[in-house]
């Protein structure tokens, strides 16, 4: 199942990769939910591109998670 923003997690930002870094720690809130009981939460973070930065890397820019309990 996929996630759904405001009901099984909470990004803290937008957040902005910091200039010269490869590397960087993005917070989110997970939330406990009642059908994660039963089911596999998935959701995927991206990088998106703008006029400072491009990623050239498509196959890196994307993160998948799944979380349950």
């Amino acid at each position: 199942m996929n996630a759904v923003e405001g009901v099984h997690y909470k990004l803290l930002g937008p957040y902005t990769l910091p200039a010269n870094k490869v590397s960087t720690t993005i917070p989110v809130v997970i939330f406990r939910t009642p059908d994660m009981e039963n089911l596999t939460i998935t959701f995927i973070l991206q990088l998106k591109g703008n006029e400072s930065f491009q990623s050239g890397i498509s196959s890196k820019a994307s993160l998948k998670i799944k979380v349950g309990y």
